[in-house]
């Protein structure tokens, strides 16, 4: 964290020489915005230079280096950050690549496409020795009124799915997308990677949606972190995501609360109205692990050959 910081400081101070103004941070990441394109490529190209230079005499595994994409079009401003045609951001945070390793293929998710709000799914594979990746589901934003919606989503008019886990079942069969924003967990079917079949969907909670529990209790948040029984046959996930997206998506809060549905061979879920997992007070529920082991901690292992 002490090198990142570091890193960032050179890269904030560039930014402000260049004229250029910092929009918005995630992470490790930056976006910024300059009135002249020669500004922004300078700014780049000396940010690059004032890298490399501070990763000399570093060991390999201290050394930052950073990626850095120049964009041309016009903006809209809102609230400090900004939007358009030049600003595609896309905010990657989930991987799962195939439980069997002779399988050299796996799966993508991004949270928001904020050029259209869009939630997405990315298929990678390797061929011919080089990696491959194209889109390959498309999850659009729900429209709905300003008084459903919380201050940050008001001007928009819509909830993005927000796409903020994916899971793949041990069979590699069935793909699991919880859509956070617009709560709904999806389950694709994936048997040829390339082509998902939407296969099954529930709703629970949800920014607009507000979709109460089979067994009529209020599911605050939506699905969030997703888990899968080794079989199968029964898919749990959790409603927090972190608390300062929590209060910005869900300022009413989101009472920890977990959930299971069940899941049939052929695709299809149905929420299980006799499960539900409530936390005390103060806590959020995130990550889920099974006893005995899930679908994210197992693997098949083979020898090498």
């Amino acid at each position: 964290m002490a090198t990142l910081s570091a890193r960032r400081g050179l890269v904030d101070d560039l930014i402000a020489r260049h004229r250029g103004r910092i929009a918005n941070t995630a992470g490790d990441s930056v976006l910024a915005e300059f009135a002249s394109v020669l500004d922004a490529v300078h700014c780049a190209v000396e940010i690059q230079g004032a890298l490399e230079g501070a990763n000399d005499g570093e060991p390999e595994g201290r050394r930052m280096r950073f990626r850095i994409g120049v964009n041309v079009g016009d903006v809209m401003v809102k609230d400090d950050d900004i939007f358009g045609d030049g600003v595609n951001v896309a905010a990657r945070l989930e991987v799962r690549p195939a439980h069997d390793p002779v399988r050299e293929y796996g799966f993508l998710g991004v949270v928001i496409d904020s050029k259209n709000l869009e939630g997405s799914i990315w298929t990678w594979w390797r061929e011919g020795g080089k990696f491959h990746i194209e889109k390959t589901v498309t999850i659009p934003p729900e429209p709905a009124s300003k008084d459903q919606l919380p201050p940050l989503l008001q001007g928009f008019g819509a909830v993005p799915p927000l796409v903020t886990d994916i899971d793949l079942s041990m069979d590699d069969r069935f793909l699991y997308v919880a859509c956070w924003g617009t709560g709904e967990m999806r389950q694709y079917d994936v048997a040829d990677p390339r082509k998902p079949k939407l296969a099954g969907s529930v709703h629970v909670g949800g920014i607009a949606r507000r979709t109460p529990h089979p067994n009529g209790k209020v599911y605050a948040g939506g699905p969030q972190m997703v888990e899968i029984s080794r079989d199968g046959k029964r898919v749990y996930w959790t409603n927090s995501l972190y608390s300062t997206w929590d209060n910005q998506f869900y300022p009413d809060g989101v009472p920890g609360a977990e959930v299971m549905a069940n899941a049939t061979a052929s695709g299809g879920l149905e929420l299980a109205k006799d499960y539900w997992v409530s936390f005390p007070d103060g806590y959020r529920a995130h990550q889920i692990r099974l006893e005995g082991g899930d679908c994210s901690t197992d693997s098949f292992c083979y020898p090498s050959v």
